[in-house]
């Protein structure tokens, strides 16, 4: 086995360098001949022949040590500048790795592979977790939004619906909220009269609902709190913004016109920012983008019988209140609606929890999962390249 180092340092003529730094170059020149020594033995040859081709690394070592003198001489300026003390090392950190790399194509190939593979993939998968767990709702001083849900006593698992008779009493009952607002499913509507016919995506939502998130119009307003009168119904609508460019040309006079959804003459009233995006359910978790929105008034089973519950609940909740206050009052309340409507509310429990938690609660874990596996991955990357390096 041949000592390599001692082959450099018999062969190779002073440098101008440092010791410590000059023990880094025979080292660097020593693992290249090693190298070269190595892959002729592994091709076949001989060990006289792989000998000689280590040996042919580095014909001239009196021009080989010049040019290394050449090379150092920058770096060893840039260290004595006391500013560069800390960032030298790293420089010279760096010239070493890309003279390496350099040297072994094939070994810089497999490694930039594998750290792109772990790295990409843990990009990208934080990106997704830092949208759907991490981030807190895009609405004004989020913690104190709060999900307002109906559940069957007996299987809690079931989806939280609300019917729209309770919602009204749950409104005007409760103290501990100063907005509750209701959002119903995802309704499909066709706009006609301009162009083409067109399905579009809506919501009914009580007028509550914009000032309560602390969203504003782009143009025009939202809903008054008289449009959305469940006796009396207002045919206005609320456009959202790709549809007003898109459809419309983004025309600020479409503000008072009429447009034809559904057979019915609705006149526009305003235009959301075009960053709005409602994050609750029952569009969370879903790719549904709403195209317009409706007072929950105009919603053709507003006035249904008690027992069908299609809507879902969200409030603020008041300075200084606590969920917990805002959990007991909304329980006493589901009681009380049990008691005084038996046959409909029987079995039936009111409870109280944050918005993003409702939102986000059932993908959380999986997403922490998830995010915890692609590190994984990106550590057995690392240790690959290291392995490699060894």
């Amino acid at each position: 086995m041949h000592d390599w180092r001692d082959y450099v340092r018999g062969h190779m003529p002073p440098l101008a360098v440092g010791p410590q730094r000059e023990n880094a170059i025979v080292a660097e020149l020593a693992l290249q001949m090693e190298q070269a020594y190595g892959d002729a033995l592994a091709s076949g040859a001989s060990e006289p022949e792989a000998f000689g081709r280590a040996r042919g690394q580095f014909g001239d070592w009196d021009a080989l040590a010049r040019e290394i003198n050449r090379a150092e001489r920058p770096a060893e300026r840039e260290a004595e500048r006391p500013q560069g003390g800390v960032l030298s090392g790293a420089v010279r950190d760096v010239r070493y790795a890309a003279r390496f790399l350099k040297r072994n194509p094939a070994f810089a190939a497999i490694a930039v592979a594998t750290l792109a593979f772990g790295i990409g993939g843990n990009t990208a998968v934080f990106t997704m977790v830092d949208a759907v767990a991490l981030r807190s709702l895009p609405y004004r001083q989020p913690d104190r939004l709060m999900a307002i849900e109906t559940r069957k006593a007996q299987q809690p698992e079931l989806e939280a619906w609300t019917s729209a008779a309770d919602f009204f009493d749950i409104r005007d009952r409760m103290t501990t909220f100063s907005a509750v607002a209701a959002i119903s499913p995802i309704w499909s509507v066709v706009m006609t009269g301009r162009g083409e016919a067109e399905r579009l995506e809506s919501l009914y939502v009580s007028a509550e609902l914009f000032p309560m998130l602390g969203v504003n119009a782009a143009i025009g307003r939202t809903f008054l709190p008289a449009e959305d009168n469940r006796t009396q119904a207002s045919n206005v609508v609320v456009l959202s913004h790709s549809l007003w460019q898109q459809r419309f040309g983004a025309d600020r006079k479409i503000l008072g016109t009429g447009v034809n959804l559904d057979g019915g003459t609705y006149t526009v009233i305003g235009v959301l920012p075009a960053n709005f995006r409602y994050a609750g359910e029952p569009v969370a978790g879903t790719a549904s983008e709403i195209d317009a929105w409706f007072p929950l008034s105009a919603n053709p089973i507003v006035n249904s019988i008690r027992g069908l519950r299609f809507l879902k609940v969200a409030g603020r909740l008041k300075p200084g209140v606590s969920v917990r206050q805002s959990q007991d009052e909304i329980r006493r309340i589901g009681l009380r609606l049990a008691e005084q409507y038996p046959n409909s509310n029987r079995g039936f429990a009111c409870d109280v929890q944050p918005l993003s938690t409702q939102v986000m609660g059932r993908f959380r874990v999986a997403m922490l999962l998830l995010l915890g596996t692609v590190g994984f991955v990106l550590l057995m990357a690392c240790a690959n390249v290291a392995n490699l390096l060894l």
